[in-house]
């Protein structure tokens, strides 16, 4: 889900510029928020176009990293027409906008013209779902070259990619530590505490309630005591701990009282000028010395990751804060992060 609003987010500007005068914005039910908080997938079109005459027309955005190894480009029966009286029609109010990685190219597409160029027909990488199936050959034809915006929106998802894929090798790592201490308890029959008051601890029981997705009855409490173990100068994994634990009460309260909102927006400007405040230089961020920056920037762009999650949500329901335009942008440079990541692993291309 992240993933595709990342992409999405990153073409608003290069459908914008294709389409000019018209006035591009989010459309559907993940308008303002790229996740829906009571889960599901909306079912309407990405983007909204209105011409200087108030005529509007939907865009779905597909995005392919590549099409040469495929035989078909495949198109979702309902995205492309509506059954009436057990006969398919194409929408006439939307058309696709489609891009391929490979080459930078990308194409307008009508719902007719795939459905008179394609057939309805079985996808085996869909479990067998029927999709509307156009030939790579004549899918080809149709595709133009896009410009400079076009390219750098595919280097700038790339490189978003990487942060989001570096956030989750974090999260995985720290569940992976948790899971030892837990082995251990039972292989070496040790005792593990976890002391509720203390940073760690409160983690460690959101940590464990997230995983057996369970709700803790005064989550609104648990949020505004949370607030309390927060400080300045917090290391790297101290603040990711924090992060965790606000992330899953935050989204564990069904409506924000008063009090809670006043606090909540404070605690966010307090995370934004922690996260500023870290020392980063060509693409690592640091503080502690001791801990290498490569563990630091997993941190960070965990925290971030979280952070804006909450900062959009925040401002889409309260009303207040920041609203978050582009994923990861509180971060200063993610081409210049994507790219530490990828040297210090060695994975550059």
């Amino acid at each position: 889900m992240k993933k595709k609003a990342i992409a999405e987010l990153e073409f608003l500007p290069v459908l914008q510029d294709l389409l000019k005068p018209a006035l591009v914005e989010k459309h559907g039910a993940d308008k303002n928020l790229w996740f829906l908080t009571k889960g599901g997938v909306t079912q309407q079109p990405d983007y909204l176009a209105t011409d200087s005459n108030g005529k509007t027309m939907q865009y779905e955005f597909q995005y392919a990293e590549k099409i040469k190894e495929l035989d078909f480009v495949d198109f979702k029966v309902s995205k492309v027409g509506k059954k009436s009286k057990g006969v398919r029609y194409p929408h006439q109010d939307r058309q696709f906008f489609y891009v391929v990685k490979e080459g930078g190219r990308f194409a307008f597409i009508e719902p007719k013209w795939i459905m008179d160029e394609g057939k309805e027909a079985g996808v085996p990488a869909w479990g067998n779902r029927t999709a509307f199936r156009v030939p790579k050959s004549t899918f080809e034809g149709i595709l133009k070259e896009g410009h400079g915006n076009l390219k750098a929106a595919i280097t700038s998802t790339d490189n978003k990619n990487i942060l989001l894929k570096a956030q989750t090798q974090y999260l995985l790592s720290d569940t992976n530590k948790f899971s030892c201490e837990l082995q251990e308890a039972v292989d070496k029959d040790k005792l593990i505490t976890i002391m509720p008051k203390t940073l760690e601890g409160f983690y460690r029981v959101c940590f464990l309630l997230e995983r057996m997705d369970e709700n803790p009855k005064q989550a609104g409490i648990w949020l505004i005591y949370l607030t309390s173990l927060f400080r300045k100068g917090i290391s790297p994994d101290e603040i990711a701990m924090w992060m965790f634990a606000f992330d899953f009460l935050y989204f564990r309260c069904d409506t924000l009282q008063d009090n809670e909102i006043k606090t909540v927006n404070e605690i966010l400007d307090k995370i934004r000028e922690e996260i500023k405040s870290w020392q980063y230089q060509e693409g690592a961020f640091t503080r502690d010395p001791n801990i290498s920056r490569m563990h630091e920037t997993f941190a960070i762009i965990h925290v971030a990751n979280l952070f804006e999650d909450i900062q959009q949500d925040f401002f889409v329901h309260y009303k207040s804060g920041r609203k978050v335009n582009r994923i990861f942008e509180i971060l200063p440079d993610a081409a210049e992060i994507a790219a530490f990541i990828q040297n210090a692993a060695g994975t550059k291309s």
